[in-house]
């Protein structure tokens, strides 16, 4: 059975804009926009969830989320209410081609890695971002503009910087790696047997973990996990079936691990995280007054 609204859509105005909101509480329950996302954390700390990814944050975090990407964050400490300052910034502000001029070209990689959250770490750059998002709430016209490419370059050269979540796509055409991830998410459900895996693709079971280790830089259990755990989150979010039935759909035959491994990967249970969703408030918004809020009729993203 779906939930009524899991997630919300967040439109803008048909107005093209730059909206940069100053310290203000966190307050959206799971949801997405078709605006990029600049948001640092002023105060609080919590689990930034970015689509079936999570991360935790505190204090001087600085994360960019692409469009249309489903995110949610929670604070740790129910009492407690994380401040936040964000920069929305829509497609159409930005040139098409970044990738034409080699100087534009660390921008184009920054906003196409966005959509898997990207988490910057550089001091140094954080602040200078900090100062230049609350430049683009008091500029104008085309100075508005320059700030936001300025600051945009000014992450893009951020080496520290790292993805929240993985990607969502594989390559069509690759190596073994490439494959057998296609495997393991077609497959991720079944029983996992790695001795057979290893025979299907004439290895032995030695040979195929350290082939995949060095090509992945992850194990074959671990990303098999990984891509499990972010199916449960996705079915915790858009149905009401009970957290057993959902270990048991994702490929867990004990809810005991299942359990065990979702607390790794997210940081709670799944009955929390279940609970720490739909406990968020769904009327309210960060945005302009001229947002609008959009619900969808089911939750699936």
């Amino acid at each position: 059975m779906h939930r009524n609204v899991t997630y919300r859509k967040l439109s803008q105005s048909d107005e093209i804009e730059l909206n940069y909101t100053g310290l203000s509480p966190l307050s959206l329950p799971l949801h997405h926009h078709a605006e990029y996302e600049l948001i640092f954390f002023a105060s609080g700390a919590g689990r930034e969830f970015v689509g079936n990814a999570t991360a935790t944050y505190r204090v001087g975090d600085l994360t960019l989320i692409g469009p249309d990407r489903p995110h949610l964050h929670l604070c740790d400490t129910p009492d407690a209410v994380s401040h936040v300052e964000i920069l929305y910034f829509p497609r159409e502000v930005l040139p098409c081609r970044f990738d034409i001029l080699p100087e534009c070209r660390p921008i184009d990689r920054l906003l196409a890695a966005s959509g898997q959250g990207v988490r910057f770490a550089d001091p140094q750059v954080i602040a200078g971002v900090r100062r230049m998002m609350a430049e683009t709430g008091e500029a104008h016209g085309i100075e508005r503009l320059a700030t936001l490419y300025r600051l945009l370059d000014l992450l893009a050269h951020d080496t520290a910087a790292r993805t929240i979540a993985p990607s969502d796509t594989l390559p069509e055409e690759g190596d073994l790696s490439d494959t057998l991830r296609r495997w393991l998410h077609d497959h991720m459900t079944q029983p996992f047997d790695l001795g057979g895996l290893a025979d299907r693709f004439g290895k032995s079971p030695a040979a195929l973990c350290r082939y995949f280790k060095r090509h992945t830089g992850s194990t074959i259990t671990g990303y098999l996990n990984r891509i499990r755990i972010a199916e449960a989150c996705r079915r915790l979010a858009a149905t009401d079936d009970l957290v057993s039935q959902i270990g048991y759909a994702v490929g867990y035959n004990n809810l005991t691990y299942f359990n065990r491994i979702f607390r790794i990967q997210t940081g709670m249970t799944p009955k929390a995280y279940r609970t720490a969703l739909h406990s968020q408030p769904s009327g309210q918004s960060r945005k302009t007054d001229t947002t609008r809020e959009k619900e969808t009729a089911d939750g699936t993203y």
